[in-house]
């Protein structure tokens, strides 16, 4: 299967990990696409390629529409949390 043929979503992607990922991909050629409630921002500290849908997943509409393109092959990959550290 192709790179063209195979759309990788990273829910939670604009965090450290996330980050990191989409990095690793690219060195793949993949052009992941990142889902995240929060906006992508000056603070990335690679030049990623990316494509991005804002979307907070406790809307589950939005992100089974999403998810679910019969067109297409996708690999979901989960990194969503909310985290507290004081």
């Amino acid at each position: 299967m192709s790179n063209g043929n195979l759309r990788i979503i990273i829910i939670g992607g604009l965090g450290f990990i996330g980050q990191a990922l989409t990095y690793r991909l690219n060195k793949e050629g993949f052009k992941p696409l990142i889902v995240d409630k929060g906006t992508p921002h000056m603070g990335l500290n690679r030049k990623l390629a990316f494509s991005f849908f804002q979307c907070d997943i406790v809307n589950s509409n939005r992100l089974h529409t999403l998810v679910n393109d019969k067109n297409r092959n996708s690999i979901v990959v989960n990194l969503a949390a909310l985290h507290y550290i004081p």
